[in-house]
């Protein structure tokens, strides 16, 4: 799900050939991306979706999908969050990355005194 937004008119395209256009009084772009790709909204086009290598979801398919198409200001507040709780989710994964980092780097620093300092424990490293 890709929303295009450089364009004269925003449309949401669903990979390979249909493009929905929002009509921006009733619906957000972002919105229709965000409610495209739940996992009910992904569970039900799945089921309609036919071919093997190619998955293709036909149009009546998606004419059909049952949505629940609240306010813009909330449909504005489920995009920022949503935008928000991703950021998140990136910063979370990049702080754990930098931990295990962190960790790595104390355990060798400790590795590497015991070693200048002699094996305080009495054990010898296979070399």
């Amino acid at each position: 799900m890709v929303v295009v937004g450089d364009t004269d008119e925003e449309a949401v395209a669903l990979l390979p050939l249909i493009i929905l256009r929002a009509n921006k009084d009733l619906v957000l772009p972002d919105f229709l991306a965000w409610l495209i790709n739940q996992p009910e909204a992904q569970r039900y086009l799945d089921s309609c979706a036919r071919g093997t290598k190619l998955r293709m979801i036909p149009r009546d398919c998606l004419d059909k999908m049952p949505v629940s198409i609240p306010d813009l200001v909330t449909q504005k507040l489920v995009v920022e969050v949503s935008r928000l709780a991703a950021k998140e989710a990136g910063l979370l994964r990049e702080l754990a990355a930098k931990k295990e980092e962190f960790t790595s780097f104390a355990l060798l620093r400790q590795v590497r005194n015991a070693q200048l300092h002699g094996n305080e424990a009495g054990h010898k490293v296979a070399r």
